[in-house]
């Protein structure tokens, strides 16, 4: 029997990539995983997204018994409204850390989805529930000020300010400016500080000050071009009081004249309330640093408002603190499941596939050795994680490692206009829906019929007229062809009883479940064009993705399988499995381990040619 199991949940990590990299010698731990352990490629469910599959990998269940997606229609609810899949309360299976809380064993949970708020008792909790989006505790996503000019889409402004700076020479001795200083006021959280840029060392513009409000006794953090500045830990107003927060910024960008710049600040949050029990979030802040729980995504850089030396120094220094963190928890205390979900590569993946895929239209092979290297750094983040970790585990433990999907190039975004072109989606001239007239009403992996007696503003009949439209639907999907090659945009177009053999069903699944083909486009595009082709949301424009795509996709380099990895007591050493594992495989192969009874809830057993006896 394992004493300790530790899971280490890795977003996106792809098994091409890892393969490769380990075969260069840039992976050694997660090398060394392998050859002293277990190791599989592992298929997802579908839809291929994080609140699915982690949700699968927590309890051995399928979609269809979990309920779990990153965003969920509940029965009763008008078909326009989703609500989160994250919280603990969506999840509908039970969970690993429940097995061992019944066996009076103790988990640590990194901010795994759908593990809070918290469900057990023998538990310490670091985090949220593990939502790649936004956090509702932050006080301010993550933005960057700039002089120019912000995009005209929306997420330029949920990730981007102009900071409009004003000569203030009366404030040069007191800033300690050999030039007049350049001041601008910004709110962030809630509270007003002033960006100051002054010239300190000549004649010209080279630190970026940063003050409370108006006041320009004492800087808050400073940092020159190229530079972090130190952590602002400080006071914010919330919910009628006050919450202990923080953030820190970079100077990305700085002109001699102090016209032109790029200044990246954080997400700010909140240093206390967020582990359970209360008492861990002080002593992680004072011994690990600030918390960050979602430093920076996709949309960050799309909006502009960070590199991705930035994005990559940001994720490295978290990595850093969850290291730390863990080390701290798990030294201390009698501990038997360690458990997170780390979600880093997925959003790098969705900046950054086109520089290592040769298919993509954005890719440029001139900058290839970057682009691997670039993975090679981040990836390496990873196996440092799984470094440390496995350290605290002992030669009494298992330490495994899990991904819950991959990406592919994203080469294409169907849209829904063909439901509009069908007749069976109606808007009004004002681009709302007309319910009154709309038979069907899109999510992101499939199709709802507007029912009536189970949809509030439901016009079509159960019975014979709803399977119509179902075949409607169908029929109408099966239509849709990619721009550029002509070829059907869906490989997939079902009602969902027919594929409850994927593992789908029930009542929080679409009527109709579709489903993209992967398309290779062969030829080159401006990024302006790239972006016409898939569309302009902060989500097309990705140019690596999934969750749309069926769990076997393969396309050049790209595979939408995860992937499991497991060393210690009770497994084989040396095992490459030749077949994939379920990820619903996962938690009864762990609880075997641990002699404990797997999930009640999971419909697979423990990946059995693992297994040393």
């Amino acid at each position: 029997m394992a004493r300790r199991i530790a899971l280490i949940g890795i977003d996106s990590l792809i098994p091409t990539v890892v393969e490769k990299l380990v075969e260069e010698g840039k992976l050694p731990t997660i090398k060394r995983l392998m050859e002293e352990g277990c190791y599989s490629r592992a298929d997802p469910f579908y839809p291929t997204e994080t609140g699915c599959n982690w949700a699968t990998i927590a309890t051995g269940a399928t979609p269809r018994t979990h309920g779990c997606t990153y965003s969920v229609h509940l029965p009763g609810d008008p078909l326009n409204r989703l609500v989160s899949g994250f919280p603990s309360h969506m999840c509908q299976a039970d969970q690993i850390w429940c097995v061992f809380d019944r066996a009076g064993r103790l988990s640590v949970i990194f901010d795994y989805p759908q593990s809070y708020p918290i469900n057990a008792r023998n538990v310490i909790h670091v985090g949220e529930d593990g939502f790649a989006g936004p956090s509702s505790r932050a006080l301010d996503t993550p933005r960057g000020y700039r002089s120019g000019e912000l995009g005209e889409k929306g997420f330029f402004r949920t990730y981007g300010a102009r900071l409009e700076l004003i000569p203030r020479p009366e404030l040069s001795e007191k800033v300690r400016s050999l030039k007049p200083p350049l001041v601008g006021e910004v709110e962030m959280g809630g509270s007003t500080f002033s960006f100051v840029i002054s010239a300190r060392k000549g004649g010209f513009y080279d630190t970026v000050s940063l003050y409370a409000g108006r006041e320009f006794d004492r800087p808050l953090a400073e940092a020159g071009r190229g530079e972090w500045s130190g952590w602002v830990i400080r006071g914010f107003p919330r919910d009628g009081g006050e919450v202990k927060a923080a953030f820190r910024f970079k100077v990305i960008n700085l002109s001699p004249d102090g016209r032109d710049f790029l200044i990246y600040r954080t997400e700010i949050y909140p240093q206390e309330g967020f582990t359970h029990p209360p008492h861990w979030a002080e002593r992680l802040v004072r011994e690990c640093g600030p918390y960050l729980r979602r430093p920076s995504e996709q949309g960050v850089v799309f909006a502009e408002s960070m590199d991705i030396e930035t994005f990559y120094e940001e994720w490295a220094d978290h990595g850093r603190w969850t290291a730390k963190a863990a080390e701290l928890i798990l030294s201390e205390v009698d501990w038997s499941l360690f458990i997170l979900k780390w979600h880093g590569p997925d959003y790098m993946q969705h900046i950054c596939w086109h520089m290592i895929d040769p298919i993509h239209p954005l890719h440029e092979p001139e900058k290839a050795d970057y682009g691997w290297d670039y993975f090679a750094r981040y990836y390496g983040i990873v196996d440092d994680l799984v470094r440390r970790i496995w350290d605290l585990v002992g030669e009494d433990g298992v330490i495994a490692l899990v991904s819950d999907h991959g990406h592919i190039a994203n080469l294409f975004a169907p849209g829904h206009r063909w439901l509009e072109e069908a007749g069976l989606l109606v808007r009004r001239s004002d681009g709302t829906v007309d319910w009154s007239k709309t038979k069907a009403y899109p999510t992101y992996y499939g199709v709802w019929v507007n029912l009536r007696g189970r949809d509030p503003n439901g016009i079509v009949e159960p019975g014979e007229e709803y399977e119509r439209v179902r075949d409607e639907i169908i029929r109408a999907a099966l239509e849709v062809r990619e721009r550029n090659t002509g070829e059907p945009a869906y490989l997939l177009a079902a009602r969902r009883e027919d594929l409850e053999f994927m593992g789908l069903g029930g009542e929080r699944c679409p009527d109709v479940v579709l489903a993209c083909r992967p398309i290779p486009l062969r030829r080159k595009l401006s990024k302006e064009e790239y972006e016409r082709m898939v569309g302009g949301s902060m989500w097309h424009i990705s140019t690596g993705t999934h969750g749309e795509y069926l769990p076997s996709t393969k396309l050049s380099i790209g595979t939408i399988q995860a992937l499991f990895a497991a060393a210690g007591p009770g497994l084989k050493k040396g095992y490459r499995r030749p077949k994939p594992i379920s990820l619903a495989q996962v938690a009864p192969t762990l609880c075997k381990l641990a002699n404990l009874p797997p999930p009640r809830d999971s419909e697979f057993g423990p990946v059995r040619d693992f297994l040393a006896n």
